[in-house]
């Protein structure tokens, strides 16, 4: 019914490789393309996955540090790094179909391809999801016509559901939906906030930076499907929802999924010592939690970044989020499962 609007919202232009290209290629290609998606075809110029280039630098850490020689690392075919349960769409595909597609799988974007299955576009799952809303209040607006010649009691009541529905999407806006936590796009907007506030009250905040250790293997090994597992539980772990009430996180901290297996902890009025304290309560809890999948008991660690943003600063807060990011890895060269203040 939705047609063509993916054709006018996607982004056309993506990083192209071929599935065997090296390593060097590979971060040659990432390194010239504003896309952080990349598209690797076969010899028939037919998509088979796609990389993730921000993901590309950890995964070369994580193999260099099991190899002896650098060169067998560096002549690894990009089809080592990509993923292969890629999902697809074409730009005359239904939005509504395509966004219940995305959302039931819980992935954030997806490649557009043409007639010939070749990579033409991306498509991420925020675009479509303002649109979709766009799309379902219109809908609403003509229920609403529909009822005006109706009793006016029937009117209230239909008109009270479809606010409700209202303030059901917008709060889905917010949410990601694999792990119930707040995403990117409020994080961008609550930060700003609380850097404010604390500018008002002179008071510190803490970023909390947080990424699984060896999660790419969790998916080698297990598939994604199990990946999808560890990073619900996690998920509800940060929400004090787990089922055997372990509350890692305060009433006042804010949890993110910043994307892929990162999280963020917004912490107000937070000095980078107190951070330090819920850091290490999440770190020892996802240590001692056994993940259960298809009766496979899996162990999970996480390392951790902590740096403070005190509210006289007059740097701005992404400064704060890159030196909690850079503690982060930090924690990753010293041997993982640790927290480091910046």
């Amino acid at each position: 019914m939705y047609r063509s609007i993916i054709k006018s919202i996607m982004e056309n232009r993506i990083g192209v490789i071929k599935k065997d290209s090296n390593l060097l290629e590979l971060v040659s290609i990432a390194s010239k393309s504003s896309n952080k998606i990349l598209a690797v075809v076969n010899d028939s110029d037919k998509i088979v996955g796609v990389i993730n280039c921000d993901n590309i630098l950890i995964n070369v850490i994580k193999d260099i540090s099991k190899k002896s020689s650098k060169n067998a690392v560096i002549n690894k075919e990009v089809s080592d790094f990509m993923n292969k349960n890629l999902i697809i769409a074409h730009p005359e595909d239904d939005i509504l179909m395509t966004f219940d597609i995305m959302k039931n799988n819980k992935i954030d974007y997806l490649v557009i391809i043409n007639s010939d299955n070749y990579p033409i576009g991306i498509v991420n799952i925020y675009d479509l999801f303002e649109n979709v809303i766009k799309i379902k209040m219109r809908n609403m607006s003509f229920s609403v016509n529909e009822i005006e010649k109706k009793y006016s009691i029937e009117k209230d009541k239909v008109i009270k559901k479809l606010m409700k529905e209202i303030d059901t999407l917008h709060a889905q806006s917010t949410i990601d939906p694999l792990t119930g936590l707040f995403n990117v796009r409020y994080f961008n907007k609550i930060i700003e906030e609380e850097v404010d506030r604390a500018k008002r009250y002179k008071y510190s905040i803490s970023i909390i930076f947080m990424d699984l250790d060896h999660f790419k293997d969790i998916n080698d090994i297990y598939g994604h499907d199990c990946g999808n597992v560890v990073l619900h539980e996690i998920g509800k772990l940060l929400s004090n929802a787990s089922d055997n009430n372990v509350h890692m996180l305060r009433k006042s901290d804010i949890a993110i999924r910043y994307g892929g297996e990162e999280f963020i902890v917004i912490c107000p009025n937070t000095k980078k010592e107190q951070a330090y304290i819920v850091a290490e309560r999440i770190r020892k809890t996802v240590e001692k939690k056994r993940f259960n999948y298809e009766s496979t008991i899996i162990n999970v660690t996480v390392s951790v970044g902590i740096a403070e943003h005190k509210g006289t600063s007059k740097k701005p807060i992404a400064d704060t989020i890159k030196n909690a990011d850079s503690a982060m890895y930090e924690a990753k060269h010293l041997g993982r499962n640790k927290v480091i203040m910046h």
